[in-house]
C-alpha cells in the first residue's frame, strides 16, 4: 500500500510477513535465545533485550522505555508487567531481571537519574531505540523476524478469547476513522458499501460456478442480492486481522500489515479475526457485547459468510490451487454457527 493513502497516525510496512516460513524461523528463535541464556560473553542488559524480544514478542521501541517498577516479585517469583496482567517470568531470565535491576547504569560513564530499566548515556533518558537495536543485531537478534516468528507462536498458545478480546477492543478505535467513500484506500470511490460487496460477491459467484463450488456460489448469489445493512459511515478496516498483522505491548496494540485495508463495515473485521483466532461466533458476539460494540449476530453470520467466501477464492485461484483449503472454506460455509 502507498503510504499516501494511509490515514494520519498509521505506519504500513513495506513487507508482508503472515508467519514463520517453516521449522528454520522457529530454531533460529530458540537457538539465539538458548545463547542469550549461556553465553557469559553477553551484557546482561542485552540478554534481557533479547529474551523480550524472542519470547515475549516486544518491540525495540517498548523495550528502552521500560521501568523498574515493571519488574515485581511474588514471594518466589519474580514479574514482569508489560499489559495488565504480569508475567511470571521463568528461570533462569528471572535472574537476569533482578541482576538488571540491581545493577542498571553501571555500565556508563554518567549517574542517571530516574528508574528507567535500559538507561542511556543522557541524564534522565532511557537508551535511544536505534542505540537498543544496534546493541541487540550485536547479540544475533534479528529484532523484527525474532518479534514476528514470537508473535506468531504466541497466537497459537494463548486462549483464543484472550486475543480476539484485546483485536476487539483496538479495532473498534480503528473503526472510528472514517472515509469518503467505499472501497479501497487507494480509490474509496464506491457510493454504497452495498454496491463495492455486490460487484465482489458477483465475482465470487462466477468464478466459483466455473471451479465446481455450486454450493458457494449460491451463498454469494444470496448475499450479492440482499447484502447486508449499510454502515453509517465509511470505516476504516484492516481487512487482514491475522495473528501475525498485531504487535502487543506495554504501549498496546499495533496494528501492522495495512496493504488490503478498505474503508466498509465494522463487522467485517470481526468476522475475519474471529476466523483468523478460532473464536466461535457465539462467543465473538459476547465478546463485542462486553465492550458495547454494536452489532447483530445475523450481520456477523452474514459477514462469516464473506470472508469464507474469500478466503475460498484465494484457494481455487491460487499458484497452485489449494483443493484442501478450498474444501475446508466450502465446508466451514454450510456449518451451523449458533
Amino acid at each position: 500500500m502507498r503510504r499516501k493513502y494511509a490515514p494520519a497516525g498509521i505506519k504500513a510496512p513495506a513487507i508482508r510477513w503472515t508467519g514463520p516460513a517453516g521449522p528454520h524461523d522457529q530454531d533460529e528463535r530458540w537457538a539465539v535465545a538458548r545463547r542469550l541464556l549461556n553465553d557469559e560473553s553477553i551484557a546482561t542488559a542485552d540478554c534481557v533485550a533479547g529474551l523480550l524480544v524472542l519470547l515475549y514478542a516486544q518491540t525495540a521501541s517498548s523495550i528502552h522505555r521500560l521501568t523498574t517498577d515493571r519488574v515485581t516479585q511474588d514471594d518466589d517469583h519474580v514479574l514482569l508487567h508489560l499489559g495488565d496482567q504480569p508475567i511470571q517470568l521463568p528461570a533462569p531470565l528471572d535472574r537476569f531481571m533482578i541482576d538488571l535491576v540491581a545493577s542498571r547504569g553501571t555500565d556508563t560513564l554518567i549517574r542517571h537519574e530516574g528508574n528507567w530499566l535500559f538507561p542511556g548515556r543522557s541524564v534522565g533518558r532511557p537508551i535511544h531505540e536505534s542505540q537498543l537495536l544496534r546493541r541487540l543485531r550485536r547479540a544475533g537478534v534479528k529484532s523484527r523476524q525474532g518479534r514476528s516468528t514470537a508473535l506468531f507462536a504466541l497466537a497459537q498458545e494463548l486462549p483464543a478469547g484472550q486475543l480476539a478480546k484485546m483485536l476487539g477492543v483496538h479495532l473498534h478505535r480503528v473503526h472510528h476513522i472514517t472515509g469518503p467513500g467505499f472501497g479501497r484506500l487507494s480509490d474509496p470511490v464506491a457510493a454504497s458499501w452495498g454496491d463495492y460487496l455486490r460487484e465482489r460477491l458477483v465475482s465470487y459467484q462466477a468464478a466459483l460456478v466455473r471451479h465446481g463450488f455450486h454450493g458457494a456460489a449460491a451463498t454469494a448469489e444470496a448475499l450479492a442480492s440482499a447484502p447486508p445493512p449499510e454502515p453509517d459511515a465509511p470505516r476504516l478496516l484492516h481487512n487482514d486481522p491475522e495473528p501475525g498483522n498485531f504487535l502487543f505491548g506495554p504501549a498496546g496494540t499495533a496494528g501492522l500489515d495495512w496493504e488490503l485495508a478498505i474503508y466498509g463495515h465494522p463487522s467485517l473485521d470481526y468476522a475475519r479475526a474471529a476466523h483468523a483466532f478460532a473464536v466461535h461466533p457465539v462467543q465473538l458476539s459476547r465478546l463485542l457485547t462486553d465492550h458495547g460494540i454494536p452489532h447483530s449476530k445475523e450481520t456477523l453470520a452474514a459477514y462469516r459468510s464473506v470472508h469464507l467466501l474469500g478466503r475460498l477464492m484465494s484457494a481455487v485461484t491460487a499458484t497452485p490451487p489449494d483443493p484442501v483449503a478450498a474444501q475446508r472454506h466450502a465446508r466451514d460455509l454450510i456449518t451451523k454457527t449458533t
